[in-house]
């Protein structure tokens, strides 16, 4: 099996950044549980990972603050994740908040003040 390359990583890095911002809580309950329990879930479990961060900041494509915020984004997830949540819950809790801000800043770190132009 082949090890992907650092631009493909760096691509699946984008991807899943781009499946979770503040504006994800406004879709429909269906299209906001795909993009969080299944894009988003298993895109950052392995390209969040310390091992996929420092690869990407080895070869300059992200960085010191860039893996900041993405550790910080890991870790919440998978205490968020790791409890149950109704869907009410998700879109108005402080902990979610907190998890979409940490989210809209990444995003705003990668695409500049815009951030993700496409859901």
């Amino acid at each position: 099996m082949n090890e992907i390359t650092p631009s493909e990583l760096f691509e699946f890095y984008l991807e899943t950044a781009k499946y979770c911002n503040s504006r994800v809580i406004f879709q429909s309950d269906e299209e906001m549980l795909y993009k969080l329990f299944e894009e988003f879930d298993s895109g950052v479990r392995s390209f969040f990972h310390d091992d996929s961060l420092q690869k990407l900041f080895k070869y300059d494509m992200i960085n010191e603050s860039v893996i900041s915020t993405s550790r910080k984004i890991r870790h919440k997830w998978i205490e968020l994740e790791s409890k149950s949540y109704s869907l009410n819950e998700i879109r108005t809790t402080p902990e979610w908040r907190e998890f979409f801000c940490l989210c809209d800043e990444l995003n705003r770190e990668l695409w500049g003040d815009q951030g993700v132009t496409s859901d």
